[in-house]
């Protein structure tokens, strides 16, 4: 028996149902990986939002052993996040940050941005809600992957106590 070449129209043909084959196969190996990337990323971005309120919250407070925060040397809580990072105006006397080393693209708008892109949100409490069983003052939140700081849905905000 002898074999024909295949026609050019043939040889397209073929390769074009080569190449259907191989873009299905394709959908369906992306289709079962995606979601598990897509866990596993969303995973790291909120460990990675704790561990920047830690960060924070150390940039302000110190660790009291070889450094004491902005708030050991100014002797009060800054007025803002980015106080942290350079010498509000007019200058603070006691200042010697940044007490924070961020990467460029952390401050957007003149705000310190979390690893989902939102604004941290800071504030102090007013000293009249602090108690002994809530001596909590200084509040930092990560807004989560929403961007909502009072959100109830199946990913809440990063909340960490330190």
């Amino acid at each position: 028996m002898t074999r024909r070449p295949l026609k050019s129209d043939q040889r397209g043909s073929a390769v074009l149902v080569l190449l259907v084959v191989l873009l299905a196969m394709g959908a369906i190996a992306a289709a079962l990986i995606l979601p598990s990337v897509l866990q596993d990323l969303s995973a790291r971005r909120g460990s990675e939002a704790g561990s920047e309120l830690q960060t924070i919250y150390l940039a302000i407070v110190g660790d009291q052993a070889p450094t004491f925060g902005y708030y050991g040397d100014v002797g009060a809580y800054p007025a803002s996040l980015m106080d942290l990072v350079r010498d509000p105006a007019p200058p603070t006397a006691g200042w010697k940050g940044p007490y924070l080393n961020v990467p460029a693209g952390s401050i957007v708008g003149g705000q310190l941005v979390d690893s989902y892109g939102n604004p941290f949100e800071y504030y102090l409490v007013d000293r009249a809600i602090v108690t002994v069983n809530n001596p909590d003052r200084l509040v930092i939140i990560s807004r989560g992957p929403d961007g909502l700081s009072t959100n109830t849905s199946s990913t809440p905000n990063t909340a960490s106590t330190f």
